[in-house]
């Protein structure tokens, strides 16, 4: 998808966001000869998502020992993302399902009523 982030629904900007980690993985896959992992773009088991995200993850927390940060505040600060994206896209999610039902259930009824069809 090629429009800005910020033009697309939260749900589309989250898969953005897993293609780019799928791509910092493999690129990390690249390095450690993990790069066969990925059976497409973004599509890896889970077994072996694991093996090379806990890697990925491993090597973030030395990056972050040998400047002096605590590892944790990488593990908070990603969770902290990651909860607040996936709560937009859920949110987004519930909006769209209650403007659909609106649409199928109540404009009608709204519709009529405004008519004086009742």
């Amino acid at each position: 998808m090629s429009s800005p982030l910020w033009e697309r629904t939260y749900a589309e900007q989250n898969e953005a966001r897993a293609e780019w980690a799928a791509k910092a993985c493999e690129a990390f896959g690249e390095q450690t000869g993990q790069r066969d992992y990925f059976e497409g773009p973004a599509q890896i088991a889970p077994d072996l998502l694991v093996e090379i995200g806990g890697d990925l993850l491993a090597n973030l927390f030395h990056l972050a020992a040998l400047n002096n940060l605590d590892p944790c505040a990488l593990v908070r600060a990603g969770f902290l993302h990651f909860s607040e994206e996936y709560q937009e896209a859920q949110e987004e999610q519930r909006e769209e399902e209650a403007v659909r039902e609106f649409h199928a259930r109540e404009l009608p009824a709204l519709e009529a009523f405004l008519k004086g069809d009742q």
